[in-house]
């Protein structure tokens, strides 16, 4: 039985290491595009309407907010020194995710995030962005049910003594059959990510009439999710 385990596992490694050169280059070409659009249109800004050099300004946004989602989801990397991600603020760390956070979600699921003036890391961005997105999907999976609202928080987390994020979600969202699963595949996904970094994580744990999850930055903290409690 071993065997094909190391298998498997070898070759998780290896496609994951594939991923991370595709989105490398995917980041680097959308940088690269990015900056010669928004060159255009400050060069083109004196003879073209000026609707015209906003549409060109706002497309480069956009482009370049790819280009951060490729380098979130990647990871950082020896280069990364000279990131533009090296720090990011945490709201627009947000901005980047929440466009994969609707992908992630079924439809009539949002989230509303209040967030405070955190500056997070490369590594806590790419972090934040796998356990966040592991977390949707998760609950798509359960079949959380719309219309329904999950707040998002940035700050200090209730139980773990450190920041980070929390989310709470209705219970009642979710169909009764479901309430009680074991641990899914996102769920572990998760635990291994938190336990390799040394975060705390807290995995929809059932708190009265909400799930709520949880990761926090600081390491040196039991990294064993709680499971979900009745």
């Amino acid at each position: 039985m071993d065997r094909p385990i190391s298998k498997r596992r070898r070759g998780a490694s290896a496609a994951e290491e594939l991923h991370r050169e595709v989105f490398g280059v995917m980041a680097h070409d959308l940088g690269t595009v990015t900056a010669a659009l928004a060159l255009r249109a400050d060069a083109l800004r004196l003879v073209i309407p000026p609707d015209d050099v906003t549409a060109f300004q706002s497309l480069a946004d956009e482009l370049r907010d790819h280009a951060r989602l490729a380098r979130l989801i990647r990871g950082p990397q020896g280069a990364d020194t000279l990131s533009p991600l090296q720090r990011l603020p945490i709201n627009d760390w947000w901005r980047v995710v929440s466009h994969v956070t609707v992908a992630a979600l079924p439809r009539g699921v949002v989230v509303h995030a209040t967030l405070n003036a955190a500056v997070l890391t490369t590594l806590r961005a790419h972090l934040y962005s796998i356990l966040w997105l592991s977390a949707c999907k998760a609950l798509a999976e359960e079949g959380v049910q719309a219309p329904c609202t999950i707040e998002l928080v940035s700050g200090r987390v209730g139980g773990l003594d450190a920041s980070g994020l929390t989310a709470t979600c209705p219970l009642a969202s979710f169909p009764v059959r479901t309430r009680r699963r074991g641990r899914g595949r996102w769920q572990q996904y998760a635990e291994r990510i938190a336990e390799q970094a040394e975060m705390p994580l807290i995995w929809w744990a059932v708190d009265g009439e909400f799930r709520v999850w949880s990761c926090a930055d600081e390491p040196g903290i039991p990294t064993r999710s709680r499971e979900d409690q009745a």
